[in-house]
């Protein structure tokens, strides 16, 4: 018994011992555990998309108006430099690209890039003509000259050209230049001589009474136009069109004043002037009888440089419009022309303007009367 006493007194006292050591033995600290670490995240730009391009509506026309003439409906002016692509010819004008807009011009005011420019010259005037600052019969004169004056033919194309006097440049028709002086035959009238020989005709004008001239003429040199191609403006103030109307053809009006009209071509704004557009419950130009006051020319066309259509004195045209820069719109053997105002009277002038024998006759002629409308 008392040995069983001793074996669990050993017992509970080793089991004492076990406990104070587990509870002396230091305990292994337990290393922190890592926070993961989280990835800030990149602030996010905000972009404000840009608001798509709209294309505008063109404008709506605000009435019809019909155009009176044959012209041009006026998109830009060029100058001499200025490139744009030729696509195409129709009669004397070229169809063209410019920034993407199809467009028309005029055959003389374009150089194609296989043409080359002419050499300089001497050329002289064949009777009075006036040196201009444009390619137009509305642009600016810088001067008058009289027939038989030499001047320096610059450049030329088809029948435009770019001559100077002294120190003045202006541009004139191939028509109005020669190759050499005007000479007359002599005799007819006035206190002169007989005739015989060729004489220089001088300084001459087309009133000059009694004179046989010989002309000459300046030569154009022939064109070949190779389109498509780029082509060069040849004259400051060129006129670009959107479209030539027809006569009698209707046009969207987008607003009009004394002088210029508006219109709608293709989503493209054009301008026509003032005179050459009809308007709804406009009252008509009145139209009236008129006679040639001298020999003279017209223009086919309103902006036209060249004066082709010749006129006799005293010969009946109707007096159909007035342009606004003092010209008038005449009509005659059913032609429409445009005519400098004091060209045209509405009495009829004498028959005797240039006399004869050899007191060299009356001057004749009666001044310019204006229409009474």
């Amino acid at each position: 018994m008392r040995r069983k006493n001793k074996v669990f007194a050993f017992v509970i006292a080793m089991a004492m011992l076990i406990t104070a050591g587990c509870g002396e033995q230091e305990v292994p600290a337990q290393e922190p555990e890592e926070t993961p670490q989280v990835e800030e995240e990149s602030p996010v730009e905000t972009v404000t998309p840009e608001p798509a391009e709209v294309t505008p509506e063109p404008p709506s026309p605000k009435m019809i108006g019909m155009v009176k003439y044959e012209i041009g409906a006026l998109y830009c002016v060029l100058n001499r430099g200025d490139t744009l692509k030729i696509t195409g010819i129709d009669g004397s004008w070229f169809t063209a690209q410019l920034e993407g807009t199809e467009v028309i011009v005029a055959k003389d005011l374009v150089r194609l890039e296989t043409e080359a420019q002419p050499e300089e010259t001497t050329t002289y005037t064949q009777r009075p003509v006036a040196l201009r600052s444009g390619p137009h019969i509305s642009d600016e004169e810088n001067i008058s000259l009289k027939g038989n004056q030499k001047l320096t033919l610059l450049d030329s194309l088809g029948k435009l050209a770019l001559v100077a006097k002294d120190d003045v440049q202006g541009f004139a028709s191939m028509d109005d230049l020669g190759s050499a002086k005007v000479y007359s035959g002599g005799g007819g009238g006035g206190s002169g001589s007989s005739g015989g020989g060729m004489a220089d005709g001088g300084d001459i004008s087309l009133g000059t009474p009694a004179l046989h001239l010989k002309l000459s003429e300046q030569s154009i040199p022939e064109r070949e136009l190779k389109i498509p191609g780029t082509g060069t403006v040849f004259a400051d103030g060129t006129e670009v069109y959107l479209k030539i109307f027809t006569q009698g053809e209707e046009a969207g009006i987008l607003s009009c004043d004394d002088n210029t009209c508006q219109v709608l071509v293709n989503g493209k704004e054009g301008t026509l002037p003032r005179f050459a557009v009809s308007l709804p419950e406009e009252d008509p130009y009145e139209v009236w009888t008129g006679y040639i006051t001298e020999k003279t020319t017209a223009a086919p066309e309103y902006r036209s440089l060249y004066l082709e259509i010749p006129l006799k004195r005293g010969q009946e045209v109707q007096v159909v419009d007035q342009t606004g820069d003092e010209r008038f719109v005449v009509e005659a053997d059913g032609q429409s022309m445009y005519l400098a105002i004091e060209k045209v009277s509405a009495k009829k002038p004498a028959s005797n303007y240039y006399g004869g024998g050899s007191s060299g006759g009356s001057s004749g002629g009666s001044d310019w009367t204006p229409p009474a409308l």
